[in-house]
């Protein structure tokens, strides 16, 4: 883990060499794989996956390393764990998927690698019943809302308290996204 965490190859390389176990974890459930990420170290996060590196396992938190590459904006990385199987729907504590951490953070290059993969569902809900399209409207993006649309969410899907993203929109002072979201849901009838 602090090998993969510090992007150092030839320790890692020499660790794996001498039998350590790729897929060992910390007391909070961490992996090197999920340290690879952190950084965004892709030659790391490959060497490690090439060796047999679980990529869906998760934290105590529920976050796995693509929920960490997520998060930090690794679009590589992202990618990479992607093309091993990584789960783009494995929801955290909250339900929250990698795309929804990637909209509330607005790494748009990770929210288009994520809507790249057919896997993804861009209607999938948190505990709270909120789609990655309300998280676009509660952080105001409206770049992000129209890749999700276009993508193929639903801008009159209602979340538990009853709220669209136009309402969320609303309700986070972005009027211009609320108004722009509105007529979407108009047009989609």
């Amino acid at each position: 883990m602090m090998a993969a965490g510090a992007g150092d190859l030839a320790r890692a390389q020499a660790l794996i060499a001498s039998g350590s176990d790729v897929n060992a974890r910390n007391s909070r459930g961490g992996t090197a794989l999920m340290y690879a990420a952190v950084p965004g170290d892709a030659a790391m996060a490959r060497l490690l996956v090439r060796h047999g590196a679980r990529v869906n396992l998760a934290g105590a938190n529920g976050w796995t390393a693509l929920t960490i590459a997520a998060v930090k904006g690794h679009v590589a990385v992202v990618r990479l764990l992607l093309t091993h199987g990584a789960d783009p729907n494995q929801g955290d504590l909250y339900g929250y998927t990698p795309l929804m951490r990637a909209v509330l953070e607005q790494h748009s290059g990770v929210v288009r690698a994520l809507l790249a993969t057919d896997r993804s569902r861009v209607d999938a809900v948190d505990h709270y019943g909120a789609t990655a399209l309300h998280h676009a409207a509660e952080v105001g993006s409206r770049p992000l809302a129209d890749m999700l649309l276009s993508a193929g969410a639903d801008p009159r899907r209602r979340d538990r308290q009853g709220r669209t993203p136009a309402m969320v929109a609303r309700d986070t002072g972005h009027g211009d996204l609320a108004a722009w979201l509105e007529a979407r849901q108009r047009q989609d009838r």
